[in-house]
């Protein structure tokens, strides 16, 4: 996209898996980067999955659109709903 639109160096601004996305693009391609401005920073760690998807941060913090989430899982898949839905996104007939 950088090199598309003819940029030879940018600030980035990433949010949540955003930053993740900077972050990465900044490691690699350091000399195309002049800044970065990070904010509500997620990255995708194990620790904070689970914390979100497995810890009750989602359930405790948003309770009826984790009702929501969880609901729509067959009863013996719902203790693990990251798990249930990579299932179905990693499917071959999905």
């Amino acid at each position: 996209l950088r090199e598309a639109l003819g940029v030879d160096s940018w600030l980035l601004f990433g949010g949540s898996w955003g930053v993740a996305l900077s972050l990465s693009y900044a490691s690699r391609h350091p000399a195309r980067v002049w800044g970065l401005v990070l904010r509500g920073v997620f990255l995708g760690r194990r620790e904070e999955v689970n914390w979100l998807y497995r810890g009750g941060g989602a359930a405790s913090l948003f309770p009826r659109q984790w009702e929501d989430f969880v609901g729509r899982l067959p009863e013996g898949e719902r203790h693990d709903p990251v798990a249930a839905y990579a299932a179905r996104l990693c499917a071959c007939d999905a």
